[in-house]
Order: C-alpha cells, then sequence, then structure tokens
C-alpha cells in the first residue's frame, strides 16, 4: 500500500458502497490523528513531510508521534520549490491557523532546509513591555493566525499572508539591548529585505510576489509609527505613495500591532493606525475601498449614544464604544481595535471587528 496517511487509505466499493479500511484510517480520521500507512513506502516521497504539516493546520489534526519521527529521518533537499510552495500556500490560505504548519515542521526538526529563516526567530527576544507573547518565533505565528482570520478583507489575501510571515525576518540580524536594558531591533525592517527575498527565491520566480512581500516588509512599522508621531498628510501621503497596496498595508500593521498583548487600548495603541487612515481619507485620489467606510470627520458633535444611532443604528454598539473608550475591554473576540485622535479638532475614530457586531466603525468629536 503506497498511500501516504491512514485517513487518505480509506476506501469504497462503488457497488455496494462499502467502506474498506484496512489500516484503522476511520479511527484516526475520528480522533485527528495523521498517521503514516507504511514506514517502508512513506520515505519515497520527502513532500508528504508538508503534507502532514499542511493537513494538521488545515483540519485542526495532530500528527502521530511515531510519524512525527519518521518525518525527522526524511531529507527534503531534493524537493523542488514548487512543490514546497504548494503546500505552503495551502497552510497559508486553507489553514485557520497557518501556525501549526510550521510549529509541526518544527517537531519534526524540518524547519532548516526550506525555512531557515523562519527557524531563526525562534528564541530572538523582544521587548516584554510591548511583547509579552515572547520571542520574534511567537509573535509571527500570532500575526500569521490573525491575518488568517482577516485575510478575506485584503486586496490581495494570497499575497498579505506570505509578508505576515516575512515581516520580522530582519530581526534576528538586529535585535540588541541598549544602555538601559530594552531590547531594541532597529532597522529591521531594511534587514528584513534580503532574507525575504531569499527565502521568496527559494521556493518561487513571481516577481509579483517578491515586489508586493519586500515592499510590506520594508514599510510593515511605518502606519503606527507615524501616527504615534501625529504626523501630517503630507507624511502620510508620502507613505501610501510607497506603498503598492495601501490597503493591505494598513491592514497588516493593525494585525501587527492587535498582537503586541499590551497594547490593547494603550497610549501606543490610541494613536495608531487610525489617525493614518483619517489623515489621508479626504484625498480625493484614495482608494474609494478605503474612504467610502470610514465617516468624513467634523460632521457630528458629541460622544453620545444619539450621535452613535445616526452614525451606526446599534444601541449596543454605542454602548460598547463608549465603554471601550473608557478602557474596558468587552468583546468577545476583538480582531481589530483600535481609535486615534482626529487631524482636525480632536476626537476620535475607533473601528471594531468581532465575532458578534462584524465590523463596524465609529468617530466623534471631542
Amino acid at each position: 500500500m503506497r498511500r501516504d496517511f491512514t485517513v487518505n487509505a480509506l476506501m469504497e466499493d462503488i457497488l455496494t458502497g462499502e467502506i474498506l479500511d484496512f489500516f484503522q484510517g476511520r479511527e484516526d480520521l475520528e480522533k485527528g490523528i495523521i498517521r503514516h500507512v507504511s514506514s517502508q513506502s512513506f520515505p519515497e516521497d520527502p513532500l508528504r513531510v508538508l503534507r502532514g504539516a499542511q493537513f494538521a493546520a488545515r483540519f485542526g489534526f495532530c500528527v502521530a508521534p511515531e510519524t512525527v519521527s519518521l518525518c525527522k529521518t526524511m531529507d527534503l533537499a531534493a524537493l523542488s520549490g514548487e512543490r514546497v510552495m504548494a503546500e505552503l500556500e495551502k497552510a497559508l490560505l486553507k489553514a485557520p491557523r497557518p501556525s501549526v504548519f510550521l510549529e509541526t515542521l518544527g517537531q519534526m526538526e524540518q524547519l532548516g532546509v526550506w525555512f531557515p529563516e523562519v527557524q531563526a526567530l525562534i528564541g530572538v527576544p523582544q521587548e516584554p513591555r510591548f511583547h509579552p507573547e515572547g520571542d520574534v518565533w511567537n509573535h509571527t505565528v500570532l500575526v500569521l493566525d490573525r491575518a488568517a482570520a482577516l485575510r478575506a478583507q485584503a486586496e490581495h489575501p494570497r499575497e498579505l499572508m506570505f509578508a505576515a510571515l516575512c515581516h520580522d525576518f530582519g530581526k534576528p540580524d538586529t535585535t540588541r539591548r541598549d544602555g538601559t536594558g530594552r531590547i531594541r531591533s532597529f532597522g529591521h525592517e531594511e534587514a528584513g529585505l534580503a532574507p525575504a527575498e531569499a527565502f521568496l527565491a527559494r521556493i518561487c520566480r513571481e516577481k509579483q510576489l517578491r515586489c508586493y512581500v519586500l515592499n510590506m516588509v520594508k514599510l510593515h512599522m511605518r502606519p503606527n509609527m507615524l501616527a504615534a508621531q501625529h504626523s501630517g498628510q503630507k507624511s502620510c501621503n508620502k507613505l501610501f505613495d510607497e506603498s503598492l497596496c495601501p490597503e493591505d498595508l494598513l491592514l497588516l500593521a493593525k494585525i501587527i500591532q492587535a498582537e503586541a498583548g499590551s497594547a490593547w487600548l494603550s497610549e501606543q495603541w490610541k494613536m495608531s493606525v487610525g489617525e493614518v487612515v483619517l489623515n489621508r481619507v479626504a484625498s480625493p485620489e484614495f482608494p474609494n475601498t478605503v474612504r467610502e467606510v470610514i465617516e468624513q470627520p467634523g460632521q457630528h458633535y458629541g460622544p453620545s449614544s444619539t450621535f452613535f444611532r445616526n452614525l451606526r443604528p446599534s444601541e449596543e454598539a454605542a454602548r460598547l464604544a463608549q465603554r471601550l473608550l473608557e478602557g474596558e475591554r468587552v468583546l468577545n473576540e476583538p480582531s481589530v481595535v483600535f481609535q486615534a485622535n482626529f487631524p482636525l479638532g480632536g476626537g476620535v475614530f475607533l473601528h471594531l471587528i468581532d465575532s458578534q457586531l462584524g465590523s463596524t466603525y465609529l468617530c466623534y468629536s471631542a
């Protein structure tokens, strides 16, 4: 039998409808286990290592310990980049948690050949004040899973997922402790271009994907930095002109900021991406896909529930917004939350994405 996994070795008699299960695949399917069929035939195709990790990510299964042990012994070097790319794409675009793909490969000790830039993130420290989740590896897999939850909102979902994976490739070479003991990664955006390009060249030859990802890696810190610095419209316009896809850049910036666990409505977060959007929203050349969903500043006055009902017909949304602005964590499953001062007159712009509310845009002037 040359099938790869027991769950793929089930057969049906087309005449009787009987399910033929010679390798207990039905039991593994019910238990959510990826298990190889044969220790002799399984190593014949090293791609099965990646397929096992991809299945685990897509279907929420775990790989059997004996299969993990067997995968550790297999050499993936002879695989073509195109075959590796195909499995990675399935994990990034079809899995609810693409991180499982990378974590499973890590358990199999199979990151080194095709994903050395990802492996290099393991153990690279981050400033706990801003990254309580831990090292750059932990941060990256969290960002990757959050990006998967929001990829349908992207102009280019596939490219966004690759950008989320590659965005901090520069940190291993730039992370240092300064004189005060704080962990810094100055210049990691520029430093990340070379490893991101090497990674992409290893698995594909797509110029468009390469240009998009490198552009995002280079700019991924800029939206939040401009907002924190209260930058004017000129600086924001320059950023959007430099970006190949401003909508996706903002989405990635929000995803990254949302995964900085200490940033839940923190002072840094309060002056976040929202201000960048609002600084640019009145510009007629800005893409309608962004402009149409955001209310123009200065049209409403008074932070009252009456205002919120006029803007969005939801009293519940109004109450939640008021409590959020007071610093209370009230959403069940928040994907993106940010608030920022209006560029004119002061006030607050708030964007909520929640499992119950859906996507809600709220703003009021002070």
